[in-house]
């Protein structure tokens, strides 16, 4: 039991470790929404000729599209990892861990249902949306460790 209470205590904080995460999905959603701001509006300079695979505020769509692409079986695995840990625990689970428990899964079932090819700009507010619930949840963020 005391293996399985490592385990957790490892897989949850790698959690915490993927949940930090989101200010970068912020930062990249940012850059996603001007730039479709910039590609809307009718532009005054629009004969720029280096519009080949970049995108006009410089971010690179492959190496987000990899990004996701690395992300999502991660956290999927790790989410997946944590749920079957905390439910074949022998010990009688507290409220708090009954709590914690039922949004892995809400994050986890979502993260499942989530369309493969729905735009990237969805795809990450999700991610977004996700991490949040994490967040809030397991209280990582309040920690006081940036100091």
């Amino acid at each position: 039991q005391s293996s399985s209470t490592a385990k957790l205590k490892s897989l949850t904080g790698a959690l915490e470790i993927m949940t930090e995460t989101r200010s970068a999905f912020l930062m990249i959603h940012k850059e996603l929404l001007e730039e479709q701001i910039e590609l809307s509006e009718p532009a005054e300079s629009s004969h720029s000729p280096d519009a080949a695979g970049g995108s006009p505020s410089g971010l690179n769509l492959q190496e987000v599209m990899k990004l996701i692409g690395v992300f999502e079986p991660s956290f999927s695995f790790l989410l997946l990892q944590v749920i079957k840990l905390m439910t074949t625990m022998k010990r009688k689970p507290s409220n708090k861990d009954e709590e914690l428990l039922k949004t892995f899964k809400n994050v986890y079932s979502k993260l499942l249902r989530a369309e493969k090819n729905t735009p990237l700009l969805s795809r990450i507010e999700l991610h977004i949306e996700l991490l949040q619930q994490l967040k809030t949840q397991t209280g990582s963020g309040d920690t006081g460790a940036h100091s």
